[in-house]
């Protein structure tokens, strides 16, 4: 199947596509959180467990299918929930006991992604409107970038290396902004 599929004009990601993008940010995510591969693996394994059973799930349940540390399972499953990744359900077990179920579905999946695209457009637009309204300068030594006031603040002179400070010309920037955010808010 095609990355992408056309429907009504519009680009819809396929599901399959979708739901590895999502399990490689939640890998990513889960191994930077907790400074381990193995707890990013451990991520990978409890989000195919929940989405190959597609229902909810205890984490007792999640902890005797993904057969890993409870202590671990427990800790990945509260970050994805945090993280909101994953739903979490709580059900009456008895008259004064509560039992906590986990799910993930494709839509949850894909809500997701549309919230991460949307958050990504945010972001882009922001940064085409300070660069519209301003004027940049870059240092051609370190690359790092000055406002104006900045720049006026150093003489028009980079601060670390002494090095004269070069006008930044915005359109081609601001040009390739827009085109990464139109084709954003068209998929």
């Amino acid at each position: 199947m095609d990355k992408y599929s056309r429907i009504e004009g519009r680009y819809l990601m396929s599901s399959n596509f979708e739901v590895k993008l999502f399990i490689n940010y939640v890998k990513r995510r889960t191994s930077l959180e907790f400074d381990s591969e193995s707890m990013g693996e451990l991520a990978v394994n409890i989000v195919n467990v929940l989405l190959s059973r597609n229902e909810h799930m205890s984490d007792e349940k999640v902890i005797s299918l993904v057969n890993a540390n409870p202590t671990d399972v427990r800790k990945v499953l509260q970050f994805l929930y945090r993280l909101g990744v994953i739903d979490l359900v709580r059900e009456t077990a008895n008259q004064y006991r509560y039992e906590y179920k986990w799910s993930l579905s494709k839509d949850k999946i894909s809500r997701f992604i549309r919230a991460r695209i949307n958050n990504i457009i945010e972001k882009l637009t922001h940064i085409v409107r300070e660069l519209s309204s301003s004027t940049p300068y870059l240092c051609p030594t370190c690359f790092k970038r000055y406002s104006l006031d900045e720049a006026y603040d150093f003489n028009f002179e980079c601060p670390r290396d002494k090095t004269p400070l070069v006008q930044i010309d915005v359109t081609s920037e601001v040009t390739y902004l827009n085109k990464i955010i139109k084709e954003l808010r068209e998929r």
